[in-house]
């Protein structure tokens, strides 16, 4: 049996793995409706399995949610999300089969299966569903600027004392989901010039007054600082908020994942733990 991780938000890199990922890239978070451009072959246009997951805006998985096959001739099928979110629907599906997700106290959403790459079935890719659903509450509003403080856990004595607890600007800026008025994520952007890498910042999913800070799950950096020439720290991992008042102006929460020094002589430090910490303070 498939488990489910531990943590909604990874059910994204878990698929990108097995649904054909590239240049290290997630799959999105909100899958939209498959590309006519995709080709669907033979092997999809008959009977299938698709799978998928079902969660809030904040990525928090919701069992007991129900997805039913809205066209097609399987038109009518549902399934049940088990208590890790997880779905599997079997039938016969075509590029424009529709399915609809449902859960109490959250709005319904409607779509059609995804798939990472151009021709769903090659490289061993596969078509998979992924449903996030607003809970019927206003959401907060953590949109503005703020310093957003990463500190690595006592235990991670191979990081330097100086280096365990980095400080930057961010920029929380609000990213509607689909036709969802209300926003239901938002991206932080870093603009410290010593960022390098791919990525300069994260998700932040909101359900009301939770909040899950996407950092890619220990998947891959979502900062990368450079410190000196061939100096750097790296951070990777997810972290839930809970926050008062509709406009926070601290947020502060365990991060459970991991931050990794590459030492000027090339040598490189992982470590991994739940109890780091990331503290955003609005400017």
């Amino acid at each position: 049996m498939r488990k489910f991780p531990r943590i909604a938000y990874l059910s994204l890199a878990v698929l990108a793995a097995s649904c054909g990922e590239r240049g290290g890239e997630l799959l999105p978070a909100s899958p939209t409706a498959v590309s006519e451009t995709i080709t669907m072959p033979t092997a999809f246009a008959g009977t299938t399995t698709i799978q998928g997951f079902v969660t809030d805006t904040a990525f928090r998985a919701l069992p007991g949610a129900r997805v039913e096959v809205l066209s097609g001739d399987t038109a009518g099928v549902t399934a049940v999300a088990d208590t890790d979110g997880w779905v599997k629907l079997t039938g016969v599906f075509t590029k424009t089969t529709l399915f609809r997700a449902t859960a109490d106290l959250h709005d319904a959403r409607t779509q059609s299966w995804n798939c990472s790459v151009a021709v769903c079935g090659g490289g061993g890719a596969n078509p998979w569903l992924g449903f996030r659903l607003n809970p019927l509450v206003a959401p907060v509003d953590i949109a503005g600027t703020y310093t957003m403080t990463i500190v690595a856990d006592a235990a991670c004595v191979d990081i330097p004392l100086e280096l365990r607890m980095r400080t930057y600007h961010a920029t929380v800026s609000a990213q509607p989901l689909d036709d969802r008025p209300a926003a239901a994520a938002f991206d932080l952007n870093i603009s410290d010039d010593s960022m390098i890498g791919l990525y300069r910042g994260f998700t932040i999913g909101v359900a009301g007054t939770r909040l899950g800070l996407g950092m890619h799950g220990g998947h891959d950096p979502v900062i990368v600082e450079r410190i000196e020439a061939n100096e750097s720290i790296s951070v990777s991992g997810f972290a839930v908020a809970t926050v008062a008042g509709s406009q926070p102006s601290e947020i502060s929460a365990a991060l459970d994942g991991w931050i990794e020094y590459r030492s000027p002589r090339g040598a490189t430090f992982n470590c991994s733990s739940t109890a780091h910490q990331i503290i955003l303070k609005r400017l």
